[in-house]
């Protein structure tokens, strides 16, 4: 079963369309990476599948119930999540902010082992007595990630998560977020460090606008798709002719370095022939796959441009 089903969902705010016909799933257990630029719709989908938005139309289902259902409120005691704000008490110590979110959720028992536990898993332990107004934005941001799993969720979902975080830090919750998936828990993230994306999602979504432009999983997304770095000496041969190459689906030149695209990884083979069959001298020749980033970036480009033809 889908942890997350939604289905044709749109908000409308006054005169503003805030989402636009998204429809998407997430698999039970997974890390689904959900991006775009800032205004795209992220956190207006995050507030409704807790259900602190109704949909205009459309129907999301989270962990098999709907969310505009009165049984919905039951469910919601199986999501941990993280939104812009915090919901930490500053005057209160690390350890004082589990407590009190542990009595929301669960029985005495067991109650300080699983708030040293947590504290530990954020590596917080040396400071759970003191005020949380005394921490770094970064350890706030572990709090409260630590608070989000005080109910160990079946799902988790999480507005930014990297943010504010040194190196240290993004290596705690990345390591954390993906024992949690490894135990089975499912995770839905909002971000815009696609590079930590790239690095622990199964599968992403982009949307822009209010609009979905795609939903797959990153090897997917990459596959037979190869990018080909050359660096060339002086010759008399034009890489216009590039251009007449089928497979190629686009380069460019920036002095002797020259940047191709491939429309598939074993066209790699070919690319020596054809640019010595031109008169090209080729010095260096890397290959890599496109990262998260770039199929990102470009996607946001294209759709700017076909809104705006």
């Amino acid at each position: 079963m889908d942890s997350i089903c939604i289905s044709h969902l749109s908000k409308k705010i006054g005169n503003t369309q805030i989402l636009d016909d998204i429809s998407l799933s997430v698999q039970s257990g997974e890390i689904f990476s959900y991006l775009g630029p800032n205004g795209a719709g992220k956190t207006t989908t995050l507030r409704i599948l807790l259900n602190i938005l109704k949909p205009t139309s459309g129907t999301v289902t989270v962990l098999g119930t709907d969310v505009t259902s009165p049984g919905y409120r039951f469910t919601r005691k199986k999501i941990g999540f993280v939104l812009e704000n915090s919901g930490l008490y500053e005057y209160l110590t690390a350890a004082d902010n589990l407590e009190f979110y542990d009595r929301l959720y669960n029985s005495p028992d067991g109650r300080q082992k699983r708030i040293n536990g947590l504290l530990e898993q954020v590596d917080l332990s040396a400071v759970k007595d003191k005020p949380v107004s005394t921490f770094s934005f970064g350890m706030k941001q572990r709090l409260t990630l630590a608070r989000a799993l005080i109910n160990d969720p079946s799902l988790l979902i999480l507005d930014e998560p990297m943010k504010g975080l040194d190196v240290e830090g993004r290596v705690i919750i990345r390591n954390l977020l993906l024992e949690l998936k490894k135990n089975g828990t499912t995770i839905f993230l909002n971000s815009h460090d696609l590079d930590e994306m790239q690095r622990i999602s199964s599968r992403v979504a982009v949307i822009n606008k209010g609009k979905l432009l795609l939903c797959d999983s990153y090897d997917n997304l990459t596959k037979g798709i190869t990018h080909i770095e050359l660096e060339i000496g002086t010759s008399a041969g034009s890489l216009q002719n590039l251009d007449n190459i089928p497979w190629i689906t686009s380069w460019q030149q920036d002095g002797n370095k020259v940047r191709i695209e491939l429309e598939k990884p074993e066209d790699r083979n070919q690319i020596s022939h054809v640019l010595t069959g031109m008169g090209i001298d080729i010095l260096e020749m890397r290959t890599e796959k496109r990262g998260l980033e770039e199929l990102y970036l470009d996607l946001i480009r294209n759709d700017e441009v076909e809104e705006n033809e």
